[in-house]
């Protein structure tokens, strides 16, 4: 085992992982990890951008508005517009009129100065502004002449028209403040409420993807053509795609059914069919007659780079809103209080998924009676999950947050319509699994990993009969038996339980999950046998038994299922028995781990027959005989282990794997020369045949230019002329640039060190010990990076050693090198003076 570790194995699933032969949910998160660290870093730098491009800027104002009182300038009003622009408003330039160019944006957008008391369409759009903000006592953004709050004001303030400007004029003047659902009031509201957004998340500093029609003037400033807006009134809706550039138009009918075949797929695909089942419901139930063509109903930018705050207000700006979609941003901040306390009553979506949102989940969402979709994961939201819930969710996401306490298991349980629970990677959230919580027959989703759940799994997960897909891995305090009830959920597709301390024996019972596709039940205490009535379950694609108890052996049914791809039976030691042979009928196979799991017996001719396998791990079991010669079939694969077993025999066949990238044969009994084929393998990466009886020449390995690890080590028995190990002069390594690992010590090879081993510029490490070779140390070693160089047992080399070597040493690169003790050399680590 020390010389299998030292030869550089690496598990089969660490292999697996590399090879990106499947990608689990925790890869996932770290990819969008990565993706979040990328966008925090670019947001940080465009914040100090815009700090400092606000302070020049508000020096300049200051100076001009200095210059404004010295010299009395004053500003035109613009011909193009029946707006009255103030005299001294300060905003965007070159405006209005110029349709198609976009307005800059003015740090004194909000200095008005003593003019806001004079002109009435400034104070009538200031005041109507006003009245839409919460009363918290707070000073209003309005206020301060460098908020996006006031950019948007001077933005709406350009693209008024003179009846519009009239309306809110007269509501001014009459004290009223008009309804914000209709007419100018509405147009204004969500006009303020969109670039005032715009501007609190990076969209006039270039941090948009996509921005395309936002923030035009005059004519061109209707919302419902910018990106990602949507328009929703009378009998259908229009608006704009993000990213597509193409206008979108529905009259949608139906009675919106739920496609449940393909909502178990991810996130995305169950909210989009939600959404389709709420439009269809709408529509048919003509629920979008009585909104305003104009209002606006949809807002979605994914993944679109947005950073910094939403305004607490936003929730008062679009009372139609039916989804608010801005996932995969880097928005940061408290959420709008507006947002989650029923302010917004049409609010059917909401998916914030993948921010930096901050701050606790407010009770009031109970209000919120249209909610459908509340998706919070992979944010930053602490405290206690909310008692209250809005009752008719069908989609809860607060996955990958900082929640704790118990699973409020009355208030889930309420939600009749709820299809889809995600609570998994809340480290704190704690307690048993309440049996309170399976109160919906929809639910189709249940994800709870990553966690720290106690106690069993209840049985009345059993009432949940419409069940998917379950997930409660990484609970390691999770125990007791898989529950009689859970095999009962005929509609199971995905069962992710590894990694918790559940024990027992696996039911007969599973062979009724007929729909079940993937099963990880591996890193438990399972034990006993693997049912046969497993058999039964056809459209299994995934199966991972591994790291349990299980005994038995592997049941000749397993091979009957058509679909497997993925088979882990690994580090089940006392499984036993033999790999059955009829293996080579799982023809869609691609990993096959068997390791550590006591087979015996030899390996199956029918094994050749898996064209589509790309790993195979049978190490570290008591398989005998010989490797199958139908191992040329293999030709898709690309990890073979064969280690640490009592194999004899090395087919010639195993040269003719065209994608073969690592092969160990290591700690076996296999005996004569190693097959010259092997130098074919061109795509190899890793080979290790030590501790083994090979003896003869070694193979030309010139042609395996990807070789980076070469171990031939331990073949000599030391006292047995019948077994000396490999011979003849060192093996011709070409030009193999990327050999980085040299591993030839204990076997007879004789003859002079190579000095065109020089030339392998990757090398770091040689071991040569206990061979027959001689001559000098060659200088040119001393030019690579070595680290570790061993000789001594070599009786014909000769000293001195070179200088270069030396100044490896003393430089701290090479930190183990050894010699002879009678070569004498100054700068060796150690050296070597007889047995």
């Amino acid at each position: 085992l020390y010389h299998h570790t030292a030869a550089g194995y690496q598990d089969p699933d660490e292999v697996a992982e590399e090879l990106e032969i499947t990608k689990t949910p925790t890869l996932r998160r770290l990819n969008r990890e990565e993706k979040k660290a990328r966008r925090k870093a670019y947001c940080q730098r465009n914040r100090r951008r815009i700090l400092c491009v606000a302070a020049v800027l508000l020096v300049l104002v200051a100076l001009a508005v200095a210059l404004g009182i010295v010299f009395g300038t004053s500003s035109g009003q613009d011909d193009n517009k029946g707006v009255d622009i103030p005299d001294d408003f300060s905003g965007p330039d070159d405006f209005p009129g110029a349709t198609g160019a976009r307005p800059a944006p003015s740090p004194a957008g909000g200095t008005m100065g003593p003019t806001e008391t004079r002109d009435p369409t400034l104070a009538a759009l200031t005041d109507y502004l006003k009245s839409l903000e919460a009363n918290s006592g707070a000073p209003s953004p309005l206020s301060d002449p460098a908020s996006p709050q006031s950019q948007a004001r001077n933005y709406v303030l350009s693209t008024l028209s003179q009846d519009d400007a009239a309306v809110l004029a007269a509501l001014n003047n009459s004290g009223a403040k008009g309804n914000p659902r209709q007419g100018v009031q509405l147009r204004v509201g969500q006009l303020y409420g969109l670039a005032a957004t715009y501007y609190a998340t990076g969209g006039d500093d270039g941090g948009w993807d996509d921005d395309t029609n936002w923030m035009l003037r005059g004519g061109a400033a209707d919302p419902c053509g910018w990106t990602g807006v949507t328009c929703g009134g009378g009998s259908a809706r229009r608006g704009r795609d993000l990213g597509t550039g193409t206008v979108s138009a529905s009259t949608g009918t139906g009675t919106g059914s739920k496609d449940t075949g393909s909502i178990a797929a991810d996130r995305q695909t169950h909210i989009g069919d939600i959404q389709r089942r709420a439009r269809e419901n709408d529509y048919a139930g003509r629920n979008l007659q009585a909104m305003p063509a104009d209002a606006i109903t949809e807002i979605r930018l994914e993944d679109n780079d947005l950073f910094g705050q939403l305004d607490d207000n936003f929730g008062a700006y679009f009372p139609y809103l039916r989804t608010l979609a801005l996932p995969s941003n880097s928005l940061s901040g408290p959420l709008p209080s507006s947002l989650l306390n029923g302010q917004m009553d049409n609010l059917q979506i909401i998916d914030l998924f993948d921010n930096d949102f901050t701050g606790s989940v407010m009770e009031g969402m109970a209000n919120m009676q249209q909610l459908l979709v509340l998706g919070l994961g992979d944010n930053e939201i602490d405290g206690q999950l909310p008692t209250s819930l809005p009752p008719k969710l069908q989609f809860l996401e607060l996955s990958d947050n900082d929640f704790f306490g118990n699973i409020p298991g009355d208030a889930i349980g309420a939600l009749s319509d709820l299809e889809s629970l995600n609570l998994s990677d809340n480290a704190r959230l704690v307690g048993p699994i309440p049996p309170a919580m399976f109160g919906s027959s929809n639910l189709l989703r249940l994800e709870l990993d990553d966690c720290n759940f106690s106690g069993g799994i209840p049985s009345e997960i059993g009432q949940a009969s419409a069940l998917t897909y379950v997930n409660a891995n990484g609970n390691a305090l999770l125990t007791g038996p898989i529950p009689a009830a859970l095999y009962s959920l005929v509609n199971l597709d995905t069962v992710l339980l590894y990694e918790t301390a559940i024990s027992g024996s696996i039911s007969p019972a599973i062979g009724q999950l007929t729909n079940l596709r993937i099963a990880f039940l591996n890193d438990n205490n399972l034990s006993g046998g693997i049912p046969p009535e497993i058999g039964n379950c056809k459209a299994l694609v995934e199966l991972k038994l591994d790291d349990n108890n299980l005994i038995g052996g592997i049941p000749a049914e397993l091979t009957t299922l058509p679909l497997l791809e993925r088979l882990h039976l690994h580090n089940n030691a006392a499984l036993g028995g033999t790999i059955p042979e009829d293996i080579g009928d799982l023809t869609a196979l691609r990993e096959l781990f068997l390791y550590s799991s006591g087979l015996t017996g030899e390996i199956p001719q029918s094994l050749g027959e898996l064209a589509a396998l790309v790993t195979l791990a049978l190490n570290n079991n008591a398989l005998e005989g010989a490797l199958p010669d139908s191992f040329d079939g293999l030709v898709s694969l690309r990890v073979l282990d064969l280690a640490l077993n009592g194999l004899e025999k090395l087919t010639k066949n195993i040269g003719k794997l065209p994608a073969l990238e690592e092969l160990y044969l290591n700690s076996n009994q296999f005996q004569g020369q190693l097959p010259k084929e092997i130098g074919g393998l061109t795509t190899l990466r890793r080979l290790y045949a030590e501790n083994n009886l090979f003896s003869g020449d070694a193979p030309d390995f010139s042609r395996m230019l990807e070789l980076e690890e070469l171990g031939l080590a331990y073949n000599k028995v030391a006292g047995d002329d019948k077994f000396p190990g490999f011979e003849g002069d060192l093996p011709n390594l070409g030009g193999l640039r990327k050999l980085a690992v040299l591993r030839l010590h204990e076997n007879s090879f004789e003859g002079e060190l190579d000095p065109n081993y020089g030339s392998l510029t990757s090398l770091i490490e040689i071991r040569l010990e206990n061979n027959n070779l001689s001559g000098a140390i060659p200088a040119f070693w001393g030019f690579l990076s070595l680290e570790e160089l061993t000789l001594f047992q070599n009786e014909g080399i000769v000293g001195p050693v070179p200088a270069e070597l030396c100044t490896l040493v003393e430089g701290g690169r090479l930190d183990r090198f050894i010699v002879n003790c009678s070569l004498g050399c100054p700068c060796c680590t150690d050296c070597y003076d007889g047995p």
